[in-house]
């Protein structure tokens, strides 16, 4: 993933602008296929919320199923829904301050899950580096490769500095430094 926000930091210190990406290719490139990569970012940034509330709808249920509590996930989707609205509303501080304190939640699960499950408890092999061997994955390279898509898709959404190339002061500085800020804390 450096090497990826690497590449993507020398584009921005050069180019910065608010088409990010299509720019980036169609000065590389050439403009067809900067059009084609900017349609396909406008695609998935479209189809980036739905997938995600379904993702949260589902999980969701299927966490409350595990207590016996039955609520369809479109219903818990749809209640996403509404919060991300009413937070979208309220203003960008709102939002900050909201997704900030969940952040800090997030980080203290994380930060206490691995201190007692791993350290206290020592996993099954104890304190080695056994388990962190390609050849323990129970599920052989499958498992790997589910291991793989999940870490690179842990990393989704960095590059977004990258569309602020023409608001903030001294682009060429400060859009690599929130590239890289934000890599940083998605793997936090």
């Amino acid at each position: 993933m450096l090497v990826v926000a690497n590449s993507v930091v020398e584009m921005a210190r050069v180019f910065p602008s608010a088409g990010s990406f299509y720019t980036y290719v169609s000065r590389a490139i050439g403009p067809r296929t900067g059009f084609v990569t900017g349609g396909l970012m406008f695609v998935a940034y479209a189809l980036l919320v739905p997938a995600e509330l379904a993702l949260i709808g589902t999980y969701t249920h299927d966490i409350l199923a595990g207590y016996g509590v039955q609520i369809h996930w479109t219903i818990i989707s749809a209640v996403f829904a509404v919060l991300v609205v009413f937070l979208s509303l309220r203003g960008i501080t709102g939002s900050l301050r909201t997704a900030l304190a969940l952040f800090g939640a997030e980080v203290v699960v994380i930060v206490l899950l691995s201190a007692v499950v791993v350290l206290a408890k020592g996993g099954a092999h104890g304190l080695s580096v056994l388990p962190l061997l390609p050849t323990e994955s129970p599920n052989g390279l499958s498992g790997l490769a589910l291991g793989m898509v999940f870490g690179i898709l842990s990393f989704v959404g960095f590059e977004a500095a990258t569309t602020l190339g023409e608001e903030v002061r001294l682009p060429a500085r400060n859009v690599p430094r929130g590239i890289y800020l934000s890599l940083f804390f998605s793997s936090a």
